[in-house]
């Protein structure tokens, strides 16, 4: 009986493992993607992803947990605040009220930036909205946003 136990909390525990990894892997796989492209005239967000998202939301430094959930319409706890400098970029990828992805780092850090004009507090785009033009400046990639007029 106590080896059916042992064995029973080695399969939960691998189950849980596996669950988290994946959630990581995503968000590693995308910043690799977003690190990895070439010049481009345009390119749309979706095609460096690799999971279903809705809505992306660049959000601006010094936003409260609590307001970015505001912004985005539902709360989460894999929020986080964003009350660092001015050069930590974060992205939050939606779908269905859910946070399905995330970046959080310092652009020079991360190896990549986005150039999305001014705003606020935050930006939010659909995926059918998010085109960009890549240009690498100073060895970092920098994603500029192409306005459909």
């Amino acid at each position: 009986m106590r080896k059916h136990i042992v064995i029973f909390c080695m399969m939960i525990l691998s189950l849980l493992y596996c669950a988290c990894s994946s959630e990581n892997k995503e968000e590693e796989e995308l910043k690799n993607n977003l690190k990895m492209q070439n010049d481009t005239q345009e390119i749309m967000l979706e095609e460096l992803t690799d999971f279903n998202w809705e809505k992306v939301y660049f959000i601006s430094p010094y936003m409260s947990k609590e307001k970015i959930e505001e912004a985005i319409g539902f709360e989460s706890k894999d929020i986080v605040d964003n009350i660092s400098d001015e050069s930590v970029l974060y992205v939050l990828f939606t779908s269905e009220n859910q946070v399905i992805c995330q970046i959080y780092g310092k652009a020079e850090t991360l190896g990549f930036d986005f150039e999305l004009g001014t705003y606020d507090d935050y930006i939010k785009l659909d995926k059918a909205d998010s085109k960009f033009c890549i240009n690498t400046i100073d060895g970092e990639k920098v994603y500029t946003l192409i306005k459909e007029q």
